[in-house]
């Protein structure tokens, strides 16, 4: 699942891109299908919107991969709901002040564009209904890259706050991977040691509020968790405090600009801050390289869960790829339609597209200015989602079809 950011050129939204996995989707603004791409390594990818099928199946041959599934998204609204961030703030003490008055509240910060516009907003708030504010961040050993930690260091020197920094217990982290291997997708068993100090927190705090940072438009899940509250237009519900679930991504984006709290790793056009070695990541965000705390480790866990899991694939493949993302029946799926297209590419049968291409459409975000866009009240928008489909990879009809005798041909 993916989020769709608007690709900025002299001012304006131009398309949509999204991308997860070895997919990366091109929509104009009304969600209708403009391009498919399947990586074939880190810098290169392939033109397949003539190979999928009207349920969103990749077909190449007899491969058939779920590229709906790696590209399905909420839809992307085309609006700011704020002129500036006191608006928000004023429209939440008007809404539930009296409920937040002299309240502790907890935020588990990222580092990224939501959990930084959420963080501004509590601080906004604190000075006004005197909030008891504790903010956490959580490490991950050997798989996070250290340019996150000292971002967030650098954010609370920036903002004369405190966050304590926590990092997951090393030796039982290590122990992990050496016994699991890296966190894939379908087996992301390292989101346990992410929300474990939460729960401790909120086990010694039992009054406290849980920010949540999470949007409505960010994928499919968080629509369908967050459509309950956004119906009712509601922002407090039991022990968690959602500030900023039906902000639009123009929104969180021109506040975490205007405050100049943006990662750089949203300047070298990632389109989400994560760890090095997260299992979601598209193929093409591998391109930018962030240090790891001891990559010697991490290539002895790579080699241990290929001869245990992936032997089908070469090894060099394997780590080159990145293909320790997905379970190994996916995996090989994968590595095959790779082969496929590249004798595809070779034969002038596909488009190339380059990785730089991908990535300076998500840089435009933070480096163009901001387009102009309505300014709708919370309300607004989440009809606006809720009322709308979720974001799906079809073909246009116009697309020509491929044949059989394609088919055999490209597997040859």
């Amino acid at each position: 699942m993916t989020e769709l950011y608007p690709v900025i050129r002299n001012g304006r939204a131009e398309l949509l891109q999204g991308g997860a996995a070895e997919a990366v989707v091109h929509y104009d603004l009304d969600h209708r299908l403009l391009r498919a791409i399947f990586w074939l390594d880190k810098e290169r990818g392939a033109d397949v919107t003539k190979f999928l099928e009207r349920d969103g199946t990749l077909r190449i041959g007899d491969i058939r991969i779920p590229y709906r599934l790696w590209v399905l998204a909420a839809p992307y609204v085309h609006a700011y709901t704020l002129t500036k961030l006191e608006d928000h703030v004023d429209r939440l003490v008007k809404l539930v002040g009296k409920e937040l008055r002299g309240r502790r509240v907890a935020l588990g910060y990222s580092g990224g564009k939501d959990s930084t516009a959420a963080l501004l907003v509590l601080l906004a708030l604190a000075e006004k209904l005197g909030l008891k504010l504790d903010v956490l961040y959580i490490h991950i050993p050997y798989i996070e890259s250290p340019r996150n930690v000292k971002f967030v260091e650098e954010v609370a020197k920036r903002l004369s706050i405190d966050i304590e920094i926590i990092e997951a217990p090393r030796r039982k982290f290590r122990s992990y991977l050496l016994w699991r291997g890296l966190p894939r997708r379908g087996d992301r068993w390292c989101t346990f040691f992410k929300v474990k100090p939460m729960r401790e927190y909120k086990k010694r705090h039992r009054g406290a509020l849980e920010v949540v940072a999470d949007r409505i438009m960010e994928a499919p899940k968080r629509l369908e968790k967050l459509a309950a509250p956004a119906s009712r237009h509601e922002y407090l519900s039991g022990r968690k405090f959602r500030p900023t679930y039906l902000m639009t991504l123009l929104d969180v984006v021109k506040l975490t600009r205007e405050a100049d709290l943006v990662h750089p790793a949203y300047f070298d056009g990632l389109p989400r801050v994560a760890c090095t070695l997260c299992p979601f990541k598209s193929l093409h965000e591998f391109t930018v390289i962030e240090e790891l705390e001891d990559p010697g480790f991490i290539e002895t866990v790579l080699k241990k869960e290929h001869r245990k899991w992936y032997s089908d694939i070469p090894y060099e493949v394997f780590a080159e790829h990145h293909l320790w993302r997905y379970p190994r029946k996916e995996a090989i799926l994968v590595y095959r339609a790779k082969q496929v297209l590249e004798k595809m590419l070779e034969r002038g049968e596909v488009e190339e597209v380059k990785a730089r291409e991908v990535n300076e459409n998500y840089r435009s975000l933070w480096v163009e200015s901001l387009p102009e866009a309505p300014i709708l009240n919370p309300p607004d928008v989440a009809a606006r989602v809720l009322s709308a489909r979720i974001v799906k990879p079809v073909p246009p009809r116009t697309t020509d079809k491929v044949t059989r005798q394609d088919e055999t041909e490209a597997q040859q």
